[in-house]
């Protein structure tokens, strides 16, 4: 949901899914929130979904140079270690967010074995949450990362 002339303009670039972003065109709305609400009435569904929301996750990260992924899994079924296989040959971190992480204890360690970077981050909506790590350092110790996995903590 973002032009390529704007991107020379960003610090940061973070890659998504998130549930009210305007998309282009009808079938695009159909394709993205009706397969994903649908899938969960279906075992063979949630797979086949999640492999298309891998891929869709996975050539943005090959055509863009991005900074790191948000809340990966969270609202969508997605292949968390296919996920992360490129997001390690991208240099590309995922986010540990303290507001709904969405990714299992076991996610991060496995993630983080194959090499994946982290971030912490409060996905503050309102100004009171800015900077409330509390839970996403707590997710991070408990998963056992060290300061040099986390990309934005304190050396």
């Amino acid at each position: 949901d973002i032009d390529d002339d704007s991107i020379e303009y960003l610090d940061i670039l973070a890659l998504g899914f998130h549930m009210m972003a305007r998309l282009i065109n009808i079938s695009d709305y159909y394709t993205i929130y009706g397969k994903n609400y649908f899938s969960r009435f279906s075992k063979k569904n949630v797979q086949k979904i999640a492999e298309y929301n891998t891929e869709t996750m996975i050539k943005a990260l090959n055509k863009y140079n991005v900074d790191f992924i948000t809340h990966p899994g969270a609202r969508i079924p997605m292949n968390i270690k296919r996920l992360a296989v490129e997001a390690a040959n991208t240099e590309t971190a995922l986010e540990i967010n303290s507001k709904s992480n969405a990714m299992s204890i076991s996610d991060i360690r496995m993630a983080a074995e194959i090499g994946v970077k982290f971030v912490i981050n409060s996905d503050a909506h309102i100004p009171l949450d800015v900077g409330n790590f509390e839970r996403g350092i707590k997710i991070a110790k408990e998963a056992g990362l060290t300061k040099e996995q986390i990309l934005n903590a304190a050396k």
